[in-house]
C-alpha cells in the first residue's frame, strides 16, 4: 500500500480553534526561510537606491545583466509591497512546513527564478522596471498545494480550485490589475503569476514521481 503522509491538522478539513501542526521545521530550515525573508525585507527598504540595479529589466538582460534575472524576483517597489510577498511566504513555509524541504527552497529558487525570467523574456513583450516576489510566490504555494495532496486531499483541493480560479481570471479582461495601485504603487504582472504557477506544478509534479518510485522500489525490497 502506498505510505501515507500525517495530517497537518489534527481538526481535519476544518481549521478552527484546534488547529496544531503535526511537525516540527528544523532550525536549518527556520533560518534559511528568515534570513531570505528578512533579507528581502532590507532590499525593499532601500528600494530607492537599489532597483534601478535590481529590477527585471529585458533590454539590460540581454545586454549581459543576467543577474537581473534573479533580483527582479528579490526587489520590490517600497517596503510595503516587500512586507506583503514576505509574509505570504513566510505564511507558506509554517502552514507546509510538512512538505516543504530545504532541497525544495533551493529549486524552486534557483532553478525556478531564471525559469521565471526566461519566460517573461521569451513570451512577453519588453520590460522596463519589474521587480516583485509574487510570480515566484505563487509557484511556491501552488507547489505545496500538489505535492502535499495526500497530507489532506479535501484541503488541498479546495486550494488548488481557488488558486487555478484565480490565475485563470487573472488571464481575462475582468481582472483589475491596478487594485493595488494606490497601496504599492504599481500595477500587478499577471503573466509572471500564471508561468510561476507553471514552474510550481512542474516542479511538484517531478516531486511527486519521485516519491511514487521511491515507494514502489521500498515495497520491491521487502
Amino acid at each position: 500500500a502506498p505510505r501515507m503522509l500525517k495530517p497537518r491538522f489534527h481538526s481535519g478539513f476544518i481549521i478552527g480553534s484546534h488547529m496544531s501542526t503535526e511537525f516540527r521545521m528544523p532550525l536549518l530550515d527556520k533560518t534559511v526561510y528568515t534570513v531570505f525573508g528578512v533579507a528581502l525585507l532590507l532590499v525593499s527598504v532601500y528600494h530607492e537606491s537599489l532597483n534601478p540595479y535590481l529590477n527585471f529589466n529585458s533590454e539590460l538582460i540581454l545586454q549581459g545583466q543576467y543577474w537581473r534575472a534573479f533580483t527582479g524576483h528579490m526587489a520590490h517597489l517600497n517596503l510595503k509591497h516587500g512586507l506583503m510577498n514576505v509574509l505570504g511566504f513566510w505564511t507558506c513555509c509554517y502552514f507546509f512546513n510538512d512538505v516543504y524541504k530545504l532541497r525544495h527552497f533551493f529549486v524552486w529558487w534557483l532553478v525556478g527564478t531564471p525559469l521565471l525570467s526566461a519566460c517573461m523574456l521569451l513570451f512577453d513583450g519588453p520590460l522596463s522596471n519589474y521587480v516583485g516576489l509574487s510570480g515566484m510566490l505563487y509557484g511556491w504555494l501552488m507547489f505545496a498545494i500538489i505535492a502535499g495532496f495526500l497530507t489532506q486531499p479535501k484541503l488541498h483541493l479546495l486550494g488548488f480550485i481557488v488558486l487555478a480560479g484565480r490565475i485563470t481570471w487573472e488571464q481575462t479582461s475582468h481582472y483589475d490589475t491596478h487594485y493595488l495601485l494606490d497601496s504599492i504603487g504599481g500595477v500587478v504582472y499577471v503573466n509572471a503569476h500564471f508561468y510561476g504557477t507553471l514552474i510550481g506544478t512542474v516542479m511538484a509534479v517531478i516531486v511527486l514521481c519521485f516519491q511514487h518510485f521511491s515507494t514502489n522500489k521500498q515495497d520491491d525490497s521487502n
